[in-house]
């Protein structure tokens, strides 16, 4: 079940309406929500709902998840707020519904999914002896419904080679980030499929540079599954 793993425990009792006491001594529904909201296109998220009693318990009530907004999301199940994200680059809404009791609407956001990874031509660079950084490295997501780059998914960059210690030549930087030894940075796509943050290979004073650096990129569906294509890398040449 594509991103029900992703689910964090966000917790609140919601307003309802006509909040009298049900005939299963229902009185409030709880809901346990995606965290973040957000699918990818055709993928799947959870929605779960609790019916509480005046003493806070659940009680095995018949629970039913409704949308008013079908032509961006589809309820698979009402039963059990199984919602599938139809339409990329939109939003719908969802709430649960126990007789006359009702919660709030909930907002999920469908992107189009990511479906490749693509490195630009230059994804070989060489830094000359008076330089200190690398241009930054930039793959594109891109998706095929719609087809073009695609924005909001995870990138993350892993300096791959030489293995990193303490007396590495080379760091991994994100523009407009206080350098850090770091062997890993995550940054987000934007409108054009490109990280937001462009990311570097910098020298490090004081320390002898390796020839080469391999840094290996994987980008992330909002599943948490990988997109094809991962697993590539560039190669920073230090003269």
């Amino acid at each position: 079940m594509k991103g029900f793993l992703r689910l964090a425990l966000l917790l609140g009792l919601m307003s309802c309406s006509n909040a009298g006491e049900l005939a299963d001594g229902v009185i409030e529904i709880q809901v346990i929500a995606p965290s973040p909201a957000i699918v990818d296109f055709g993928d799947t998220t959870q929605y779960v709902a609790v019916p509480l009693n005046a003493d806070g318990d659940s009680v095995g009530a018949p629970v039913v998840w409704v949308t008013p907004d079908d032509s961006t999301i589809i309820i698979v199940n009402p039963a059990t707020g199984l919602v599938t994200g139809v339409k990329p680059n939109s939003q719908g809404r969802v709430q649960a519904v126990l007789g006359s009791l009702t919660t709030a609407f909930f907002t999920l956001t469908i992107l189009a999914r990511p479906d490749t990874l693509i490195l630009p031509a230059d994804s070989v660079q060489t830094v000359s002896a008076d330089a200190n950084t690398s241009l930054p490295l930039l793959p594109v997501l891109e998706s095929d419904n719609p087809a073009g780059p695609t924005a909001g998914h995870r990138v993350t960059f892993t300096i791959v080679q030489p293995t990193f210690t303490d007396t590495a030549g080379v760091q991994s930087v994100a523009l407009g980030v206080s350098p850090a030894n770091n062997l890993t940075q995550t940054v987000t796509t934007v409108a054009d499929g490109t990280p937001a943050i462009g990311v570097i290979v910098s020298r490090i004073s004081g320390r002898v540079t390796p020839d080469s650096v391999l840094v290996e990129v994987t980008a992330f569906q909002s599943s948490g599954n990988p997109v094809p294509g991962s697993g590539q890398r560039f190669l920073v040449l230090f003269e």
